[in-house]
């Protein structure tokens, strides 16, 4: 079975309440919900949250709920404790899962069949799988302090790849427990070194196999600017004034792309 984890919190903090938030006529986190369960691939789509309106939204939508503990510490944990706990239960449900997708509600902008193309790719590589844009030029320059940028990158041959990891992120249930395993020994259980200077995680990472998404999609929404670009964007490239009805008609086969 392949099941679709979606992690939802209620405390943000640069836009509070944002998971509930109406975006393009639903709560955010329902569009996740609804990119999941029109999957032709998914078969179960559970949803973490620590709070009741997130709760009751993911009842609405279709979700299993997985409620997670009020953990003390909630606005500084990262998503490593939050993916793990929601496995674990999962597996004590008596869930046997051959495939997961791990998804979060602030990268929305989500393709009908972005999900689907991830899962058959995963089949084939037999490896993890996480979308990526790529850059047709990419010029990197690193903050020194003091208003002052050196030149670290220049390189104009699409070769390289920006991830976006919200969106979805599919692999087996094992290596994800034992990724974030691995994550959490290296960055701790928080997001200090996220948020710090950052970690060199190529010898965890190793070898990624990737869909290729469009660079619009990277998009993320944890800004009230973030939120409103968004909406410009999904309803501009990918709902087209349909609704939510582009992804069950994508099910349905139905949709005109």
């Amino acid at each position: 079975m392949t099941a679709a984890i979606i992690i939802a919190r209620g405390g943000s903090k640069r836009l509070p309440r944002k998971n509930v938030r109406d975006f393009c006529g639903l709560p955010l986190v329902a569009w996740s919900i609804l990119q999941a369960k029109y999957s032709y691939f998914v078969d179960w789509v559970f949803l973490s949250t620590d709070d009741d309106e997130i709760e009751a939204i993911g009842q609405q939508y279709g979700a299993e709920v997985i409620r997670r503990p009020n953990w003390p510490d909630a606005n500084q944990v990262s998503a490593i404790r939050v993916f793990i706990h929601a496995i674990d239960t999962i597996a004590e449900r008596g869930y046997e899962i051959d495939t997961m997708v791990g998804m979060l509600p602030t990268s929305p902008l989500r393709k009908p069949d972005d999900i689907d193309r991830g899962i058959v790719h995963h089949e084939q590589c037999g490896w993890h799988v996480i979308p990526m844009a790529r850059n047709r030029e990419t010029v990197l320059f690193k903050d020194h302090g003091g208003l002052i940028a050196k030149g670290e990158l220049l390189d104009n041959n699409h070769s390289y790849l920006t991830e976006q990891a919200g969106m979805f992120h599919i692999c087996e249930p094992s290596w994800l427990k034992w990724y974030f395993g691995g994550m959490a020994q290296l960055l701790g259980d928080h997001d200090r070194v996220l948020n710090g200077n950052g970690a060199d995680v190529g010898d965890l990472t190793g070898q990624t196999y990737y869909i290729e998404c469009e660079p619009w999609q990277c998009t993320e929404v944890d800004t009230l600017q973030e939120f409103e670009l968004a909406e410009v964007l999904m309803e501009h490239y990918i709902i087209r004034g349909r609704g939510d009805a582009v992804y069950r008609d994508y099910e349905r086969g139905e949709n005109d792309e």
